[in-house]
């Protein structure tokens, strides 16, 4: 995300050591880089930003954004009348 002083990438471990202690003393031991992937879930949410999303992390392609990122509706069928049915049945 940010290169070295001498422009290189950074070493993963050196990187988040760094990133630990900017956080501790700006008070935001809570957020993690994972936190800043998830805030893509907002963009990848609103159907036309899944293309920005993908690109933002670095996808080949938007249905991976799609399949790990974009929440998904956990409803199913309204079955409530076939349970009443059952119910209704167990007690008359």
């Amino acid at each position: 995300m940010f290169p070295s002083s001498a422009g290189t990438l950074h070493v993963p471990n050196n990187a988040r050591k760094t990133w630990r202690k900017i956080r501790e003393e700006a008070s935001f031991g809570w957020v993690t880089v994972h936190t800043f992937r998830r805030t893509i879930t907002m963009l990848a949410d609103a159907e036309a930003d899944l293309r920005s999303a993908s690109e933002q992390l670095g996808h080949a392609g938007q249905d991976i954004t799609q399949r790990l990122y974009v929440q998904k509706t956990h409803q199913g069928p309204a079955v409530r009348a076939v349970f009443d049915t059952f119910v209704t049945r167990s007690t008359s």
